[in-house]
């Protein structure tokens, strides 16, 4: 292990992120259920396609550069300085969302967004803008500036539902969500990620690069077992009312988990913090702790959408979106085994084995591809009955990995530790 600078001493609780929190979860159903009830479900498919290739470009390019620029300040004290060698990485990592979301959008124009030339751009521009809404987060969370992260996340969160009502008001299109989009994206800034303090300590350390791959790749594959249900179930022959009922359902059931992704640089200040201090028993009882938590939690889950679920999402988007119960409590347990499987990744990004994420998410997305095509049943739910072997997979192999990580570094193998 590399010395880590002086750590920041916490300035504010989680009080903000956990209220922006909760403002983010009540915005982001308003903004669906808003869209869903005025333009109804045909109309809305082409944006529930535009959430989901914006969903998963965040996640799956701007939430690792979040989580690698909060790691890096966690170890530099929150010098700004740090980051000098993340700019090119950064940069890299952003181009190719900007390019692999356009491209989507440009090859199934036609049968994703009812070929309106428009979505293109508009996506190309929710990649770029979306950046500095990451890299507020990183930074904020990463100088332990919590109250400057809450406002970053309510702005934007807010910014998107304020926008999207005013505009659909005047002109009730889905052109008008589109902007309410990019404009929530501008809005992440409030966070003023330009306020962090800047000395002259010297540079992370040029493998910083190559963790912040690791962690993009890992991140892509499991993005695409997360968050692609409407684009599988299109592609297995759905309908666009399937399309729908499976991207509101599964945006219902994705909340919290989405909502999570608020608290996951903080948490990975602290275990960046124990396993540079080489306090890696704290960190494996812990780990430990969550997955058994997280089993229980998986089960009342499943019972519990199976019950509410349909009569939840009908009631939120309207009858024509209800789900079945299965659908519903497959799909709930696969998110709780989601969660598990994110934060025991938060283990292996502190170790330094991004690697192994990329290797685990890919071995899971494999597994995912394959039971969808061998299960049988409607298009929504082979997805969902895939999506649960895949994230099974995952959290079976980032557990692993993450405690065999932990046994090298408390024995001190150094060959273990970068990688």
């Amino acid at each position: 292990m590399t010395a880590a600078a002086e750590p920041l001493q916490p300035r504010t609780t989680t009080r903000p992120i956990v209220i922006a929190t909760l403002v983010g979860i009540v915005a982001v159903f308003g903004f669906q259920a808003l869209g869903t009830r005025t333009l109804g479900a045909e109309a809305y498919a082409p944006i529930g396609q535009l959430w989901t290739v914006y969903f998963l470009g965040f996640t799956m390019f701007l939430l690792p550069i979040e989580q690698i620029v909060a790691r890096r300040l966690a170890l530099a004290g929150g010098d700004l300085a740090s980051l000098r060698p993340l700019r090119l990485p950064i940069i890299a990592t952003v181009a190719v969302s900007m390019v692999i979301s356009g491209a989507f959008v440009a090859l199934t124009l036609d049968d994703n967004f009812a070929g309106v030339m428009w979505y293109i751009p508009a996506v190309v521009a929710l990649a770029g803008l979306n950046t500095g809404f990451a890299l507020t987060r990183g930074i904020t969370a990463g100088q332990l500036r919590l109250r400057d992260y809450g406002i970053s996340v309510a702005s934007e969160a807010l910014t998107r539902l304020l926008v999207a009502a005013a505009l659909l008001a005047w002109r009730p299109t889905a052109s008008s969500l589109v902007l309410a989009m990019l404009a929530a994206a501008v809005a992440g800034l409030a966070g003023r990620p330009w306020a962090g303090s800047t000395t002259s300590l010297a540079p992370a350390p040029e493998r910083e690069g190559r963790l912040l791959t690791g962690l993009v790749i890992g991140t892509v594959a499991a993005q695409v077992i997360l968050a692609s249900g409407p684009i599988v179930v299109g592609f297995l022959g759905g309908s666009a009312v399937e399309v729908s009922v499976v991207f509101v359902s599964f945006v219902l059931l994705r909340g919290p988990l989405t909502s999570s992704y608020n608290f996951l640089s903080r948490i990975l200040h602290w275990v960046t913090i124990e396993v540079d201090e080489g306090r890696t028993d704290a960190v494996r009882r812990r780990t430990q702790r969550g997955l058994a938590i997280g089993a229980a939690a998986a089960i009342m889950a499943g019972a519990s959408a199976a019950w509410l679920g349909p009569s939840v999402v009908a009631a939120i988007y309207g009858a024509e979106f209800r789900p079945t119960s299965m659908l519903m409590s497959v799909g709930a347990v696969g998110v709780v085994v989601a969660a598990g499987a994110l934060f025991v990744g938060l283990v292996l990004i502190a170790t330094h084995h991004t690697r192994s994420i990329a290797v685990a998410w890919t071995i899971a997305l494999t597994v995912m591809i394959v039971g969808i095509m061998t299960f049988s049943g409607t298009a929504p739910q082979r997805f969902a009955n895939g999506f649960l072997v895949g994230e099974l997979a995952a959290l079976a192999l980032l557990t692993q990995r993450a405690f065999h990580h932990l046994r090298a570094i408390a024995i001190g193998d150094e060959s273990l530790i970068v990688g």
